[in-house]
């Protein structure tokens, strides 16, 4: 009888190894798990070339557009290459927005095509130059979503495209006009069938023909500054009762450096996440700096100031999870005279056990 001679084990090349040490065989499955990986990812993100464009050397889109893939399923690079950042507002290219939708459990099916003379012609046929010219020409969505027997179809045609400005605009209405047709109706369609899936994101191809907001210029975001990092003399004060600004429009008529002889009562609202910041011009006065933010429990304020200093400390922690404290009056704007909240003072929020994290 013939003893079996042993065999050497087969060694799997180190990269594999690096692969198998982890859960399944990926062996870059980079993702990050809180705030500070995902910036962290994001400014290593934006010194790339292999990225969109508009994404090379703005982080703060690119952890928005991460933020926005991953919470709709998308793993985040191919959320980051799908994704425009159009009026501050992100977007989804439509093969991207399509993909989110075709991966929930809710769709069925859909089907395009588009009409020409009331003739349904099959998307892969196109369309003649003549028949773009037609008002009626248009582009058909229906998506069939489960539990639901009637389908979501929605159109747009030509004189659609015509009444909203598009067809005079250089760019995709120009050179793609027949796509650019289905990608509006595809985003309109999916939309109003799966808005519990999309959550409010708009195909990029619609934001793009949107009119920019009037007069208002996106304030440039800093870097973070972390809690650790704060001045000695930034400690917050007393809790003070506080009731939230209205959003309203205008600048502050004084603050409390030029209100000469006045005394202005003050209030101090803490535990407040930035959320967003802007600024402001108007042709009958200065332009000033509108500073947006929220507490934990989903109140909302609005502040506004001409401070440039006291802007960038709050631009510094816009989209961050770092809470703090305002000091703020009320006053009345030039403009709309109308209440409005001026901010006087930013400092970082400490207070243990003063608001829920969640």
């Amino acid at each position: 009888m013939t003893t079996p001679t042993p065999t050497a084990p087969i060694e799997e090349p180190k990269d594999q190894q690096l692969a198998s040490t982890r859960t399944g065989r990926v062996a870059m499955g980079i993702a990050p798990t809180n705030i500070d990986e995902a910036w962290n990812l994001a400014r290593l993100i934006a010194n790339s070339t292999i990225v969109p464009k508009d994404f090379i050397g703005k982080p703060h889109n690119i952890l928005i557009a991460i933020e926005y893939a991953m919470e709709l399923g998308v793993p985040w690079m191919q959320g980051l290459q799908g994704t425009a950042v159009i009026n501050g507002r992100p977007g989804f290219f439509g093969d991207l927005l399509l993909a989110v939708v075709l991966n929930a459990p809710q769709y069925v099916r859909h089907e395009e095509h588009y009409l020409v003379d009331g003739k349904r012609r099959e998307i892969e046929q196109g369309l003649s130059n003549d028949e773009l010219k037609r008002e009626t020409t248009a582009a058909v969505c229906s998506f069939w979503r489960r539990g639901r027997s009637e389908p979501v179809t929605r159109s747009f045609s030509i004189g659609d495209a015509r009444r909203a400005g598009l067809l005079a605009k250089p760019g995709p209405w120009q050179e793609y006009p027949q796509r650019q047709l289905q990608m509006r109706a595809r985003g309109f369609a999916s939309r109003d069938c799966f808005a519990d899936v999309l959550k409010g994101v708009r195909s990029a191809e619609e934001l793009h023909d949107t009119p920019e907001q009037a007069d208002v210029i996106e304030a440039a975001p800093l870097e973070p500054r972390r809690a650790s990092e704060r001045a000695v003399d930034d400690r917050p004060g007393p809790v003070a009762d506080a009731t939230p600004a209205s959003p309203t429009t205008g600048a502050p008529a004084v603050s409390p450096s030029t209100a000469s002889g006045r005394a202005v009562s003050t209030r101090e609202t803490r535990g407040l996440r930035i959320t967003r910041t802007s600024y402001v011009t108007h042709q009958e006065e200065q332009p000033y700096y509108v500073i947006d933010a929220s507490t934990v429990d989903g109140i909302a304020y609005v502040f506004r100031t001409r401070d440039e200093a006291a802007y960038k400390e709050c631009a510094s922690f816009e989209g961050t999870d770092h809470l703090v404290a305002i000091t703020w009056h009320t006053a009345k704007s030039v403009r709309a005279q109308e209440s409005c909240a001026v901010l006087d003072a930013i400092t970082i929020d400490e207070t243990p056990n003063l608001f829920s994290s969640k």
